[in-house]
């Protein structure tokens, strides 16, 4: 028997969504999970992301009139992510793919549904928490912002973390909105844009009157209009000029796709570096550039470690003349029994040909599957064969710390997916 509905009356939409089948509910907030992500990069659509949180409420209200709620609620939460996660996590199985003969889609497609299956539990935590304290009418609004607002906090701190898709990034960034993230942080901006996302699902409350069904709705108009005026002043005040003699940089890229830079060919490290090289362009005296920065695993690096090739670092040398390169490599260092494995950056100066390795940093957020097999240990067990290729994979660094470029201001290194995390820019 149900208990009494979650509002004074029905809506035609409630209605709608109480004579679906649970499982019917659950493709629903499955659908509209896999739809917020078109909300985030590289779509920036960020409509689809509210009309997905929207429907995600729309379920919940039903989920408010069963007996089992919370369940239903998790349900309904679980289903969302799982959505959300999987098609927003494709490139985890597209990594898979670079060494199709081994991976491809067997491993590849299994490692995301797991992954995603295994994050969305703090989206049915989300929803689960918002059911605890659910009402009858648009304060529903304000607890469900909150909620998921404390699930998405955890999903970036517990185990790690692993704040990817946070709702804060549907906002393009660059453009005013987007500017609120400097003043009240990228979990703040989350915060408000759960809000604000979720109020037109108020205008189809049954039983309530236009101006309170409205009321959420204009509230979110008067908090976007009011962030994008502070973010288009923020904008407009910054600095478009370097300060003083600030180095010129040249960011370079070798222009191959992943399966042709990582082809099995015995010269493939030296002809990957001479496309490098070129893209560099010839050290001189009266070059404009100083510093040249080289991506994430410039050099393919199986069996490979460019710092430890007195050959290799002599030719990159002679390339650099007296510029600075920083790069991304794979290092190893030895130690009692086995040996360290790192996706690194390094700072490499080179002076009169002489190239010196001044710092280096390691990754400290490795991604699953992609960097290292959690549970390995119970993994090796199993003997599967691909998996075993990889090993127990790289090993995490300390986090990031102010990095210290001959002729340029302080910086700090994130590699690869580091950039989401919020808070790392500003850690030094």
């Amino acid at each position: 028997m149900n208990a009494e509905p979650a509002s004074a009356a029905r809506s035609r939409v409630h209605t709608w969504f109480a004579d679906r089948t649970p499982w019917q509910r659950r493709g629903i907030a499955a659908a509209a999970g896999a739809m917020a992500t078109l909300g985030h990069a590289p779509f920036q659509l960020t409509i689809f992301f509210v009309f997905a949180i929207v429907l995600l409420v729309w379920l919940l209200d039903v989920s408010a009139t069963k007996d089992a709620k919370l369940r239903s609620a998790f349900s309904m939460g679980w289903f969302f992510g799982v959505g959300h996660l999987a098609t927003g996590l494709y490139w985890v199985a597209a990594a898979f793919n670079v060494d199709s003969d081994a991976w491809g889609p067997i491993w590849g497609i299994p490692a995301t549904l797991g992954l995603a299956g295994g994050l969305a539990l703090f989206f049915g935590i989300g929803a689960l928490l918002a059911m605890l304290a659910w009402t009858k009418d648009i304060r529903r609004i304000a607890v469900f912002a909150a909620a998921f607002f404390v699930s998405e906090w955890l999903r970036g701190h517990a185990f790690g973390g692993f704040p990817w898709l946070l709702p804060a990034y549907v906002w393009t960034p660059g453009e005013p909105i987007s500017q609120l993230a400097s003043l009240v942080g990228a979990y703040g901006l989350t915060l408000l844009t759960l809000f604000i996302a979720a109020t037109p699902a108020a205008i189809a409350d049954g039983g309530q009157s236009a101006g309170r069904r409205f009321a959420p709705v204009l509230v979110a108009a008067l908090a976007i209009g009011m962030a994008w005026g502070w973010g288009a002043q923020h904008i407009a005040a910054a600095p478009t000029e370097p300060p003083g003699a600030s180095p010129i940089i040249r960011v370079a890229d070798s222009g191959l796709g992943q399966a042709e830079k990582w082809e099995n060919r015995p010269d493939q490290e030296w002809r990957v570096l001479q496309r490098y090289l070129e893209a560099s362009g010839e050290p001189s005296d009266d070059n404009a550039d100083t510093i040249i920065v080289w991506p994430e695993g410039a050099i393919p690096a199986i069996n490979f470690f460019m710092l430890e090739n007195p050959d290799f670092m002599s030719v990159l040398g002679h390339g650099l003349g007296d510029r600075v390169l920083i790069t991304g490599l794979t290092r190893r260092e030895a130690r009692v029994n086995d040996v360290a494995y790192f996706n690194s950056a390094a700072v490499i100066d080179g002076v009169n040909g002489e190239p010196r390795v001044s710092q280096t940093y390691d990754k400290n957020h490795l991604v699953p599957f992609g960097e290292y097999i959690p549970l390995w240990n119970l993994v090796s067990s199993l003997n599967i064969a691909p998996l075993q290729r990889i090993g127990a994979g790289f090993e995490a660094g300390a986090p990031p710390t102010r990095l210290v470029v001959p002729g340029a201001p302080p910086a700090v290194v994130l590699i690869c997916y580091e950039a989401i995390f919020p808070g790392h820019g500003a850690a030094w």
